[in-house]
């Protein structure tokens, strides 16, 4: 017996049973260790919202009191100074004033009073490098927050920015000095960074946790990495940041550039001056805690998997050894051809092998009955197989005779048909031209007396003529001798003419036909002869079955099967049709039911070809309708075949 070897079931039960204990072990092992696993991650993620973001929101309120602190001390002096007036003693009064303030201002770099324009009126350095004191009179005409107090007539308090004294990071805070309500000067100061940094500095944990600064437009203000803060690093495109400069609070992960690996961090804005401070920590620290968690549960698992498989091993060897024992038992007696008996095993066994044993006994005695009657069998079998085969080439030939007569009477009513359509429409067409030419006639002589009965004939000659078109149509259809001529055709002068051709029979009905185009497109391409036959054909049934009713073509763009399409869709609230009869409606030669064939005509054929027509054209006609209600015909075909 050759080995299934694709097929995972296709094992000894000894190695199925020892997997599904291994399974059964492993399986509830896992969903536990995805559960502590879980869970230990939602309790880092706790400890991280409860410590990381609170250290945020607590780093940000002595730097929100910091700022208000400074810029209230600036607030103070301007006060006393927009007393003094701006002449020569006053200008002195107003330096000397500066002078007595500068131990309350040491965390800036610089003071100076300016007028409007920006040009300086007294300056002080206040900062203990080797700058020197005296500065240009312009170098504060293009600061932004004297442009900004100029523009709001209040303080200022800017992003981090290069000192127009040291070069070196700072923030600018500036406040007006009214006279009559008017701003008449500005004193403007720079903060160090220092105070900042060092309220920075204060918040770090673990290996590398530590916080960061940003202005409002995310630039580094304070940071671990001294070199960024120098260079007032663009932060703005990390996520975090972004999060910060939209007003946000919470925590999140992002990867650091500066320490170049994943971080977990709380975040939050500061309100009035809007930056944004964070207090990250490498993913990796948090990890650690729940690779603890995860090595226990490791060791538990493992020691359940080696208690499973020992017990596994046991009950598989209970199981298998008697079955092993059993199958070589039969397959030495199919050796034998069914000659020897098979032995019982003992009843130390499983209930399930015991009836397994007996049933073996029995059906090898069955088999030893029938394997002499299959002997006699087989002799008499290759004879039979000989005369059936004999029959079936007689048979097929025959079919093949029977098949080319039924083509040659196929081709042979095709040809009739074709050749009668062809005789009867001759007589037909001059019927109907005689029937014209008397009507004209008797018109121009006023001779109404037959005119009713010529329109009478002519009708019926039409009639006449449109079933031999359908009958020679449905037959060219099933001889697949009808080409697709393709060619650009406009939509809208298409429907034009099908409604100059119809409009006649509607009013004749009391009908009003409404046309509306939604359609993208006015051109497609496509057999301009069928659809003009399959819409003509629509609409003239439509019409056929209601009165005094409306009947509503409508144009549009669609998706049909993965490509641009159009439908139309021709809605009447005619008789309608009911669902058994719209299984048979585009079947040949059927209609809905008799009594509608005998009360309106027709052979059953327009629906048919109609559909034969579109199918070819690459689309397809669909039906809904309700019985007295009316009907929709809805025809799809693609913008290009």
């Amino acid at each position: 017996m050759e080995k299934n070897t694709l097929s995972i079931f296709a094992r000894p039960i000894n190695q199925l049973l020892v997997i599904s204990f291994f399974l059964i072990a492993l399986i509830p092992i896992l969903v536990l260790g995805v559960k502590v696993y879980n869970a230990a991650w939602d309790n880092a993620w706790r400890e991280i919202n409860e410590k990381h973001r609170l250290l945020a929101l607590n780093m940000a309120s002595p730097i929100k009191i910091y700022m208000a602190d400074k810029r209230r001390m600036l607030g103070i002096l301007s006060q006393s100074l927009a007393e003094t007036p701006l002449s020569n003693d006053g200008l002195s009064k107003i330096h000397n004033r500066l002078e007595k303030s500068r131990r309350y201002f040491e965390d800036f770099t610089s003071l100076a009073l300016v007028n409007r324009q920006g040009k300086t009126i007294s300056f002080m350095q206040l900062s203990d490098d080797n700058s020197q004191n005296a500065v240009e009179t312009d170098i504060y005409q293009n600061n932004k927050s004297i442009l900004t107090v100029n523009e709001t007539g209040k303080w200022s308090v800017s992003d981090v920015e290069r000192s127009l004294i040291t070069k070196h990071p700072t923030i600018f805070i500036a406040y007006p000095l009214f006279n009559n309500n008017k701003v008449q000067s500005i004193l403007i100061g720079e903060l160090k960074l220092d105070e900042i940094e060092r309220l920075r500095r204060n918040i770090h944990f673990g290996e590398n946790g530590h916080s960061v600064i940003v202005d409002s437009k995310g630039r580094a203000l304070a940071h671990p990495n001294a070199g960024w803060v120098e260079e007032i690093k663009d932060l703005s495109r990390l996520n975090i940041v972004k999060k910060m400069m939209a007003g946000n609070t919470g925590v999140t992960t992002f990867y650091s550039p500066h320490l170049k690996q994943d971080m977990v961090a709380g975040y939050t804005h500061v309100p009035d001056v809007g930056w944004g401070i964070m207090v990250p920590q490498p993913k990796p620290e948090v990890e650690k805690q729940v690779e603890k968690i995860l090595f226990s549960q490791l060791i538990w698992a493992l020691l359940g998997l080696i208690v499973a498989m020992s017990i596994a091993v046991l009950i598989a060897r209970k199981i298998t050894n008697p079955i092993n024992h059993l199958a070589k038992a039969a397959h030495d007696i199919a050796l034998n051809k069914y000659e020897d008996k098979l032995p019982r095993i003992t009843k130390n066994v499983p209930l399930e092998i015991q009836a397994l044993n007996n049933a073996f006994i029995n059906l090898v005695s069955g088999l030893q009955d029938s394997h002499s009657e299959i002997n006699k069998l087989n002799t008499s079998l290759q004879q039979r197989i000989d005369q059936a085969t004999e029959q079936l080439r007689i048979n097929n030939q025959k079919l093949k005779a029977h098949a080319n007569e039924a083509e040659q009477a196929n081709k042979t009513k095709s040809d009739f048909l074709a050749s009668m359509s062809h005789e009867l429409r001759t007589p037909l067409n001059a019927i109907i031209g005689y029937t014209e030419l008397l009507s004209d006639e008797m018109q121009d002589s006023n001779n109404s007396t037959h005119l009713a009965d010529l329109s009478k004939i002519r009708k019926s000659s039409l009639h006449l003529l449109n079933l031999i078109n359908d009958v020679l149509d449905i037959s060219k259809i099933e001889s697949g001798n009808i080409d697709i001529n393709n060619e650009d055709i406009n939509l809208k002068v298409l429907i034009l003419e099908i409604e100059k051709t119809l409009l006649p029979l509607i009013q004749e009905k009391n009908n009003q036909l409404e046309i509306s185009f939604k359609a993208k497109t006015e051109v497609i391409h496509t057999d301009r002869i069928k659809l003009y036959q399959i819409l003509l054909n629509l609409i003239s049934n439509a019409n056929k079955f209601t009165d005094h009713g409306e009947i509503k073509v409508s144009i549009s763009s669609i998706t049909f099967r993965s490509n641009e399409g159009i439908s139309f869709s021709v809605k009447d609230n005619g008789i309608g049709i009911s669902e058994n009869q719209q299984k048979m409606i585009f079947e040949a030669f059927n209609q809905a039911n008799s009594e509608i064939s005998k009360k309106y005509g027709g052979t059953g054929l327009g629906l048919a070809i109609s559909q034969e027509y579109a199918h070819m054209m690459g689309g397809d006609i669909k039906v809904e309708s309700v019985l007295n209600k009316g009907s929709n015909f809805t025809l799809h075909i693609p913008l290009k075949i």
